[in-house]
């Protein structure tokens, strides 16, 4: 009874510092976040100042999706328009921009511009038919803008994004998830004698909404047992349901607590005995985006049920019940994300925490 209870003890320890490793995740991921737009915009500005408002189009459209907060890049593509004689696209550019940044420091050229467009293009009961804010300054072509397409500074544009917030991707709420595991297990029971369990294999997983995923795993198992019967090996399946908690705005660092059950089969090396387990489990884990595409997580993992044993030639023995604990760790692929809104949805990653963040779907 002494030496079970020591044995106890030591595995409680054990199961203890195995969660402290696993969630001894950098404290710099917490802020990580992604931000594919801000390249299309720089990279369009660079084509638009070296003449070339065709090709900038591109990569400005696609900075517009990403960006939709940042209104630098309406104003920007409106520009490239309005040099390349697209007046309708140009004022609608120019009206998001005034709209957004209506104190902008070159908001009154901007509106120049506007009002010369509007009056050229529109209808009287539609353009305006005074000068805004009562000054004199006349902005009659695209040229009048001084440097229009100019490539700003680094360290103010820096500045600049520091001031108004850098917007960055969430993580997709939706798609499959799909990579290898490893686990390991030891066993408390005064049944088969088992001692540890080693299993590799893969995941497939599914997130069906931004707080929680179904999990699926298959794996090869190989056991080493105190007893004389050498150890043992097979496969093993199991199903499991993850509840999902993000720990920052941007989802990259998100705790999960995972509830499921499986089936085993491990078959000894030396004396023809069959085991087959029905187990259940219970698997607290932190998950760590490095990319939109690439995750990786692990945790403690605790367990139980029932045990039978197969002998050859048709025998059987009685079911007896089984306890593990032990930890898994896996390296996932993200892809097959549902919507364009999961690829696009931007937030301001230094905004503290709401309960929204957390359980946002």
């Amino acid at each position: 009874m002494v030496q079970k209870r020591s044995e106890l003890k030591r595995a409680a320890a054990t199961l203890a510092a195995l969660g402290l490793v696993t969630f001894a995740v950098p404290a710099a991921a917490q802020t990580q976040g992604f931000n594919p737009g801000r390249a299309d915009a720089e990279k369009a500005r660079e084509l638009a100042a070296q003449g070339n408002c065709g090709a900038a189009l591109t990569r400005f459209d696609t900075a517009v999706v990403r960006l939709r907060t940042d209104p630098t890049v309406r104003r920007d593509r409106g520009k490239c328009h309005d040099q390349l004689g697209n007046p309708m696209p140009a004022i609608e550019d120019y009206r998001a921009y005034l709209s957004m940044a209506p104190n902008a420091p070159d908001a009154f050229k901007i509106r120049q511009r506007l009002d010369a467009l509007e009056s050229e293009h529109l209808s009287p009961a539609v353009a305006p038919d005074h000068d805004r804010d009562g000054r004199k300054e006349d902005i009659k072509t695209p040229q009048d803008l001084e440097d229009p397409f100019a490539i700003e500074d680094p360290n103010a544009k820096k500045a600049e994004l520091d001031d108004e917030y850098d917007p960055v991707v969430r993580v997709p709420a939706r798609g499959w998830l799909l990579g290898p595991y490893l686990g390991w297990r030891k066993w408390e029971n005064d049944g088969p004698n088992f001692n540890d369990t080693l299993s590799f294999g893969a995941i497939v997983g599914y997130a069906y909404r931004r707080g929680a995923e179904f999990e699926f795993r298959g794996a090869y198992l190989k056991t080493k047992s105190e007893s004389s019967f050498g150890g043992a090996s097979g496969f093993g399946i199991s199903a499991a349901h993850y509840w999902k908690v993000g720990l920052n705005r941007t989802r990259t660092l998100e705790l999960m607590l995972g509830a499921g059950f499986g089936f085993e089969r491990q078959e000894t090396s030396g004396l023809g005995l069959t085991f087959n387990f029905f187990l259940g489990r219970l698997n607290p884990m932190l998950r760590w985006a490095v990319t939109p595409a690439i995750t990786l997580q692990g945790g403690p993992e605790v367990g139980g049920g029932a045990v039978k044993a197969d002998v050859a030639g048709g025998a059987s023995a009685s079911a007896e019940e089984v306890l593990y604990y032990g930890i898994a760790i896996a390296a996932l692929w993200r892809f097959g994300v549902g919507s364009g809104d999961d690829r696009h949805d931007t937030v301001d990653p230094d905004e503290p925490l709401e309960e929204e963040d957390l359980w946002d779907d």
